[in-house]
């Protein structure tokens, strides 16, 4: 179906409505209520404002009560529906303001939150080295202080990419909304011919014709997802009975793995489906925390 393909609901149309009255005040939009004091009369501004939908059978294990190694692991399948643009602090990159404002259900589609797969862990593991644990129970002052008593931990995050959404470089439409190329075929590519210079299939767009509208949907395209590890070792040492100072080795990416930004999605940029940023590598920091 045209859907499967990426369309909308929309396909070239028309940009122009159906001639509508005039009133003596033309009202631009923004996300709120508002009254405008115009002449004699007083006017109310209300705006269609974007919808959510969530669906997420949700599983959460976590495994809890043993005495040396304790894990937390939750796994989240879900899937988010929106027709407007989502929260900067996800990298929302639709556009504030529908391709077609007379069209609202083509706009619905994936939302900018949406991963559909996140699994996190994270293990906490009492080294059994030193006074008290396992192996060295009765070691030496000094043995104990180097390899006693240390305890390890990691966050393991695994998750689906985030979504991408397509534009025109320029206006076509003429509009001044965001405008969506035409979408002509399927656009994935598999995993042997992606790469980072041509993440999809930039030749299964078009430029939308002059005054009409793209049909390709919002959010079409999947971003690179994440696999990140860091990884913590601590120990205490006890200086007093009401002091102790704690030292900290902390790794955050420790396997360095790129998280890789989101491609170019701007038909007519020259980078148009490649991606050229990624994360922060790996970073080291070192700690000390007196505790009294």
């Amino acid at each position: 179906s045209s859907r499967d393909r990426g369309f909308s609901s929309t396909s070239s149309m028309s940009i122009w409505p159906r001639q509508r009255t005039l009133f003596l005040a033309a009202l631009t939009a923004f996300p709120y209520r508002r009254l405008c004091q115009i002449g004699p009369a007083v006017l109310q501004r209300r705006e269609q404002l974007p919808s959510w939908t969530l669906h997420s059978p949700r599983n959460s294990l976590t495994y809890l009560g043993l005495t040396l190694f304790a894990a937390g692991t939750s796994y989240t399948w879900s899937k988010n529906i929106s027709d407007g643009r989502g929260a900067g602090g996800v990298g929302g990159t639709s556009s504030l303001r529908a391709q077609n404002p007379h069209l609202l259900s083509a706009e619905r589609a994936l939302s900018d939150e949406h991963f559909a797969h996140r699994f996190v862990a994270s293990p906490i593991y009492q080294l059994p080295f030193g006074r008290g644990r396992r192996f060295l129970n009765d070691s030496p002052s000094a043995v104990n202080a180097l390899l006693g008593g240390w305890t390890v931990a990691s966050i393991v995050t695994l998750s689906s990419g985030g979504r991408a959404n397509l534009s025109v470089r320029g206006n076509p439409a003429n509009t001044g909304t965001g405008n969506r190329p035409n979408s002509l075929r399927d656009w994935r590519l598999g995993a042997g011919t992606r790469s980072l210079d041509r993440w999809f299939d930039t030749e299964a767009f078009e430029r939308n014709a002059p005054y009409t509208y793209g049909n390709a949907a919002r959010n079409l395209i999947e971003a690179p997802g994440l696999v990140n590890v860091d990884f913590a070792i601590y120990k205490a040492f006890s200086i007093q009975e009401s002091l102790t100072v704690q030292f900290r080795a902390e790794a955050f990416n420790i396997s360095n793995t790129p998280f890789f930004s989101r491609p170019n999605t701007q038909f007519g940029n020259r980078n148009f489906g490649q991606i050229g940023g990624a994360g922060r590598p790996r970073n080291l920091q070192f700690g000390l925390k007196i505790i009294f």
